[in-house]
């Protein structure tokens, strides 16, 4: 008799004493998923998290096999226990996935546009901090409004981030988008949009490195690979322009690099300072913190009359950046992320790089080698595997 044969022949024996202990095990896989859901949303779990709906659902393949790999047949009062206790509206839509599918790839096509559009604004004439400046006025604006509508319907309450968070907000606001987005501006001025897009989606594999510095725990084997392989990505891609760069090659690659480091810290500071259910009413504060900052460089630098001296394609540009490319893609991310789960929103992400690659062909005339698409494949690549389910927002 075969191992596997006398192993189901014991199970059968010993029926009782086995549907006793799997479910006190996936009771207590329940359980910790619970305290995990509640640590994050700062909520009291009264629904099973998404996780563990769909592990109890019936297999598509086989209606008979539960997704935990359990035979209905074998645990009947187990799956009964589950039917009874789960909730019907916690039980994920088919809508849901395709809508969360959607609103994903759009916020990845809004971000793609972003430094195209920074390109065609550079050739109307405008500079990185006049740039920054109108984005961060447009879309600042649409944002206290987004608060001010919510906070009115008491969607969002001032108690919900507590006094001794406004720190962090005031920090996180400054480094986050304002700080974040000059150097990536200011960067694109040297270098192509593709390349710059690259560099800054770089952002998930320095989100490993600062954690496992602050955690003091050393990355996987595999994810030291998957490093390598994206930042050999990089050097092809750079490898062109190496022979006879352009002025400020350099210059503009270290830049949004910078970039990339600072969002990487600021997505670190947010996941340990704050909990989900708090995100949508950080992101209308932290941009508020960001308008004021740009503002206060702006004017220690320039006169502000001298925003009014663009072209209207430029102003178009500016809107389209502050709309387009600000507003609708980081709520849109937020609301796919919510639909789909992280991991899954992070799948579609990936399709950014390639849509900023076509935008810049159509739109900027940029046209990439065989080496530097090699080297934006290994980057796309490696990325997917180092990427935290976490950091599934775009950049």
């Amino acid at each position: 008799m075969s191992r596997q044969n006398r192993r189901r022949q014991d199970g059968e024996a010993q029926g009782t004493v086995t549907e006793r202990a799997v479910p006190e095990k996936l009771w207590q896989k329940e359980k910790s998923e619970k305290e995990q859901w509640q640590k994050e949303t700062g909520e009291t779990p009264g629904t099973l998290p998404p996780a563990a709906v769909f592990r109890i659902r019936p297999s598509p393949k086989n209606p008979d096999r539960l997704a935990s790999g359990l035979w209905t047949g074998t645990f009947p009062r187990l799956q009964a226990q589950f039917a009874q206790d789960l909730p019907k509206q916690s039980m994920p839509r088919l809508t849901d996935s395709r809508l969360g599918a959607a609103l994903t790839v759009t916020a990845a096509f809004c971000f793609a546009g972003k430094t195209v559009l920074a390109k065609l604004a550079y050739r109307e004439g405008m500079d990185p901090l006049s740039l920054i400046c109108m984005r961060m006025i447009l879309a600042g604006g649409i944002f206290t409004a987004i608060l001010a509508a919510n906070t009115l319907r008491g969607r969002w309450r001032p108690q919900d981030l507590p006094p001794a968070k406004w720190a962090a907000v005031v920090i996180l606001g400054i480094f986050g988008y304002y700080l974040c987005s000059f150097l990536d501006f200011a960067g694109l001025w040297y270098i192509d949009a593709s390349l710059g897009r690259m560099i800054l989606f770089l952002y998930p594999t320095l989100v490993v490195v600062i954690n496992a510095v602050l955690t003091r725990e050393p990355a996987a084997f595999r994810t030291w690979t998957a490093l390598g392989v994206s930042y050999a990505g990089l050097l092809m891609m750079m490898a062109p322009h190496v022979t006879a760069p352009g002025p400020g090659f350099y210059k503009g690659c270290g830049l949004v690099f910078l970039s990339a480091t600072i969002y990487a810290f600021y997505l670190v500071g947010v996941d340990r300072q704050f909990k989900k259910s708090q995100m949508p009413m950080l992101i209308s504060v932290t941009m508020m913190v960001s308008v004021a900052s740009v503002l206060a460089h702006y004017g220690a630098v320039r006169d502000f009359r001298a925003l009014a001296g663009f072209t209207g394609k430029a102003y178009l540009y500016m809107v389209l950046l502050a709309v387009f490319s600000t507003v609708i893609p980081i709520y849109a991310m937020s609301a796919g992320i919510a639909l789909l789960g992280a991991s899954r929103a992070a799948v579609y992400n990936m399709s950014g790089p390639i849509m900023t690659l076509a935008m810049g062909a159509l739109l900027l005339g940029e046209r990439l080698g065989p080496l530097e698409i090699a080297g934006m494949v290994l980057i796309i690549l490696g990325v997917s595997r180092v990427g935290s389910k976490k950091w599934a927002a775009g950049c």
